[in-house]
C-alpha cells in the first residue's frame, strides 16, 4: 500500500503509470527517450519529483515543472 512499483518497463510507460499514480499531466517532448527499462519502486508519500529525480539518475532525461499549477512536468531529452 502506498507503493507504486516497476520490473523492467520503459520510461515511456513509467510515465504514464506516475502520471495516474500521483495525478499529474507528464507531456513528453522528446521521441528520442532513451530505451531503457528501469525496475524500482517508490513510495507514494516521497512525490512525483523524488521519483522523477531518481529516474533521471539511470536514465538521462530532463524535466521541467510548471510553476503556475505545480502538476504539469514537461520531460524532454
Amino acid at each position: 500500500k502506498g507503493l507504486i512499483a516497476f520490473n523492467n518497463k520503459k520510461l515511456d510507460e513509467i510515465l504514464l503509470s506516475l502520471e495516474k499514480y500521483f495525478d499529474v499531466d507528464i507531456q513528453i517532448d522528446s521521441k528520442n527517450l532513451p530505451q531503457h527499462t528501469y525496475t524500482g519502486k517508490f513510495r507514494q508519500s516521497d512525490g512525483v519529483d523524488y521519483a522523477l529525480r531518481v529516474l533521471q539518475r539511470s536514465i538521462h532525461f530532463m524535466y521541467e515543472r510548471d510553476e503556475d499549477s505545480g502538476k504539469v512536468y514537461r520531460i524532454y531529452h
